[in-house]
């Protein structure tokens, strides 16, 4: 049974964490490492438990136990919090490395509407993503992957360049001539010639 501030180990992390240490003594450097917000309150516990063994009153021990008790029970629910918190940046990493994962494997047709209908997010979700991932903006990111696919193509492909367009996702020949040679400093054409050379 628990009480409000008395934490009942028999079923806690702490438990499981303290019985296999016990029980393994494989790795003598095991810890528990425990970051926690109120450090004074934790500190207050620890001057209580000394005065409480310095002193010896009737009845210290059980008082040390109720003291150990509560400290254990900050302990833990920091520790749990914390816990909690890496869960949460772990699932962050994962949904977006997931997403980065997807755009560049669909650069050439991708949008923000499309992710929005296979994430289930909002339209400013994918921007703020793309902006943490890449320092780009979501329309930058998928112009700078569009090009690099397109230079890499006129490198190593005989294709056409309208071919080579329209494969990295553009219609407007004249638009993506326009950004490839402020990306490049030359027309596709020259750049292919430039680099077979």
């Amino acid at each position: 049974m628990m009480t409000p501030h008395c934490l009942d180990i028999r079923n806690s992390n702490l438990n499981k964490f303290v019985r296999n240490i016990i029980l393994s003594k494989k790795n003598e450097k095991s810890y528990l490492r425990f970051h926690i917000d109120e450090r004074t309150e934790a500190e207050n516990y620890l001057w209580m438990i000394m005065r409480e063994m310095t002193e010896r009153k009737s009845g210290y021990s059980y008082i040390i136990k109720g003291i150990m008790n509560r400290l254990l029970d900050l302990l833990s629910e920091n520790y749990m919090e914390n816990l909690q918190r890496t869960d949460r940046q772990i699932n962050n990493e994962m949904r977006a490395k997931k997403i980065m994962d997807h755009i560049e494997a669909n650069y050439n047709t991708v949008t923000v509407d499309a992710l929005c209908d296979e994430f289930f997010y909002g339209r400013n979700f994918f921007n703020k993503i793309v902006k943490q991932e890449t320092g780009y903006s979501f329309t930058e990111y998928v112009k700078f992957l569009r090009l690099k696919h397109a230079e890499r193509l006129l490198r190593e492909s005989f294709l056409p360049i309208c071919d080579i367009i329209h494969m990295v996702g553009y219609n407007n020949t004249g638009y993506f001539y326009d950004i490839f040679q402020k990306a490049y400093g030359m027309l596709p054409g020259d750049y292919r010639e430039q680099t077979r050379q």
